[in-house]
């Protein structure tokens, strides 16, 4: 069996990680890492990995199976960005869901999830790689596993949420208040693409962070 992960983009944190964490199985031909679509002319599983585009359904026919990785307990959290907003939110532990592709965003099948905790003390790189790990152990599960698991739709007895897409401005630090208060937001802003931010006499300054080992 062959699969295809498909990333949005290769400035996402995720392509590297998933580049090293499958260099084997590309070599071998087993596994397609790519961020176009149009590059995959066979798989019998496609995953979609942190991918913000709607795939027709003359495309997802293509393929025996899709799969979406989505970084919350679905049907709560679905839309963009979810363990951003859980955390921000003060969660110390995000819930990971695969499920299968469907005509309503993020409204499949859900073929397993697995809890990841997450210290309040790690930052955004760190967050990522507790998130990415587990996102390809749910990965290797469903394609070591898939005659054998029993999708189950989601639950109508839960009320569905939405998070909206994070915009650059919603990375915003108040400069009003103390910076404790605001350490979750800090944390977990991608230095690289969406820095935290500050605004002082109308001059915006970028905020980084990292640790200090010393």
């Amino acid at each position: 069996m062959k699969i295809s992960i498909l990333i949005g983009s290769q400035e996402h944190p995720i392509w590297e990680f998933t580049q090293n964490y499958y260099s084997d199985q590309i070599r071998e031909g087993k596994v397609m890492v790519t961020n176009d679509l149009n590059r995959i002319d066979y798989s019998d599983l496609l995953f979609l990995v942190s991918y913000p585009k709607i795939i027709d359904l003359d495309v997802l026919m293509r393929f025996r199976k899709v799969f979406v990785l989505h970084a919350s307990d679905l049907p709560k959290g679905r839309g963009w960005s979810p363990h951003i907003w859980e955390i921000i939110g003060g969660a110390e532990s995000i819930t990971l869901t695969i499920l299968e592709a469907a005509a309503g965003v993020d409204t499949g099948d859900i073929w397993g999830k697995v809890s990841v905790p997450i210290a309040k003390n790690l930052l955004f790189h760190e967050i990522n790689s507790e998130i990415f790990k587990a996102e390809l152990r749910l990965i290797d599960y469903v394609f070591k596993k898939f005659d054998q698991i029993v999708p189950e739709p989601q639950s109508s007895q839960i009320r569905p949420s939405y998070y909206r897409k994070r915009e650059s401005g919603d990375s915003e630090i108040d400069i009003s208040i103390p910076i404790k208060s605001q350490f979750d937001l800090i944390r977990v802003a991608d230095s690289a693409r969406y820095p935290a931010f500050f605004i002082i006499e109308g001059t915006k300054y970028n905020l980084y962070i990292e640790k200090d080992y010393e």
